[in-house]
């Protein structure tokens, strides 16, 4: 279902989505592809959002399942 509402208007929040998906099915590498792009569209935000939080864990646990 991702995967199709990203080939429609990708949005930042999606590609977390994803992402958490990813790490939680053991597809860390594609985890970290997917959180890199949440994080490049992201790189304006508020440093202190929740949105980055989140981003900033999902991206420690792809780092860690390693």
């Amino acid at each position: 279902m991702l995967r199709t509402r990203l080939g429609q208007r990708p949005s930042a929040r999606d590609f977390l989505w994803l992402g958490r998906a990813q790490v939680g099915s053991g597809r860390t590498m594609e985890a970290r592809l997917s959180l890199k792009e949440a994080q490049t569209r992201w790189s304006g935000a508020d440093a202190g959002a929740a949105e980055l939080a989140a981003l900033g864990q999902t991206q420690c646990l792809a780092q860690a399942v390693d």
